[in-house]
């Protein structure tokens, strides 16, 4: 039995407009060129203007409706680009002003009877001033409302790129959420194996629960991006227990986390691969094992959070760190996609020997 997945429709551009943002462009435009011919009409000394205001009020909500209707035909029509749209548009140029025309003829005959006056037959001069007048205020009309739609357009593309690039940072960010899990889970499965078989059942119960609480963690945080700092150091310290399992006196940790950096929100389990790598690196291959230093502190608006160990450092790894640390690589990318140009991992030599990573990124907390 399989099950497919419904397509899904790209919403057409012309729906994308709401009868909201074209009511306020028919204001605009339309009111706009009906303030326009008044104030012509005022300035040129119109002596029939109340008469003449009632008639344009007339004529432009005719124009209103008209347009409206050419909205819905575009709508359902949906042509996408200029050059479509100016073809569809084509014929509503050559036959929309005389339509105008029409109604403007009809409106002054109704005047004119309502006054109880004749209205003569009107001379091709006449018509061909009203039909180029219509034409003009069309023409007007249907450039701005081509360049609305192509406005509209750009809003649309810049919309459906701001929704894949969330779209397609998640998807990253999980996947690299997920790379972080396999390593350590395959080694903690044998640790557990060997204490089983060593007759330790009481530890190997311990490590099963304290396996079971971060790997709830890990799965709580493919739901949510960031947690405070203090959840992301309570959950270091749960890894870093099941790890003592495995090396016991060879791990040690030092905390020192200053109480209003536990505030702060960090991306999920974004110390995971840095403790990782100082395990792999510093703890597993010597005898002596090493110590980890995990700190953080506030920065003005700044969080720094650094990961030491006294092992033998990255020495010529740092070369070509991208190669030997994958684990750090995700870290940077993740740090990148959380907070683009904002963050920054930072990997050097101690002094006195021994790895530091530096993590440097924006303080962010629950009420900012």
């Amino acid at each position: 039995m399989t099950a497919t997945f419904p397509e899904t429709s790209e919403p057409q551009r012309a729906e994308a407009i709401t009868l909201r943002e074209f009511m306020v462009f028919q204001a605009i435009v339309i009111g706009g060129i009906f303030i326009i011919s008044n104030a012509i009409a005022l300035i040129g000394g119109d002596l029939h203007f109340p008469q003449s205001l009632i008639y344009r009020i007339i004529s432009f909500g005719f124009l209103f409706v008209v347009t409206c209707a050419i909205h819905v035909v575009f709508r359902y029509l949906n042509p996408k680009g200029l050059a479509a749209r100016s073809v569809a548009a084509l014929p509503a140029l050559l036959f929309m002003p005389i339509i105008l025309m029409a109604g403007d003829i009809l409106m002054e005959f109704v005047f004119m009877w309502m006054a109880g006056e004749t209205m003569n037959t009107p001379s091709r001069a006449a018509l061909s001033r009203y039909y180029f007048f219509n034409l003009a205020l069309f023409a007007g009309w249907l450039g701005a409302y081509l360049a609305f739609l192509t406005n509209a357009d750009l809003r649309f593309e810049e919309n459906r790129r701001h929704r894949l690039e969330a779209m397609a940072n998640e998807a990253q960010l999980t996947m690299l959420r997920y790379q972080l899990n396999p390593h350590f889970l395959f080694n903690t499965l044998n640790a557990i194996s060997s204490l089983i078989l060593d007759n330790r059942n009481d530890a190997a119960e311990t490590m099963v629960g304290r396996l079971s609480g971060f790997l709830r963690y890990t799965l709580a945080g493919t739901l949510e991006r960031t947690v405070t700092l203090e959840t992301e150091i309570e959950t270091q310290k749960l890894y870093l227990e099941i790890e003592k399992a495995r090396f016991g006196s060879k791990l040690k940790t030092v905390f020192r986390i200053e109480d209003e950096a536990l505030k702060a929100r960090v991306p999920s389990l974004i110390i995971q691969p840095i403790v990782e790598n100082a395990i792999k690196y510093a703890v597993a291959p010597r005898q002596d094992g090493a110590q980890i230093n995990i700190g953080a502190r506030r920065s003005e608006d700044r969080l720094i959070v650094t990961i030491e160990d006294d092992g033998p450092g990255f020495g010529r790894a740092l070369e070509d760190i991208h190669a030997t640390h994958v684990g750090l690589k995700n870290t940077a990318e993740r740090l990148n996609l959380h907070y683009p140009g904002q963050a920054r991992l930072h990997m050097a030599d101690n002094p006195g020997g021994g790895a530091r990573v530096t993590l440097e990124m924006p303080f962010e907390t629950d009420a900012a």
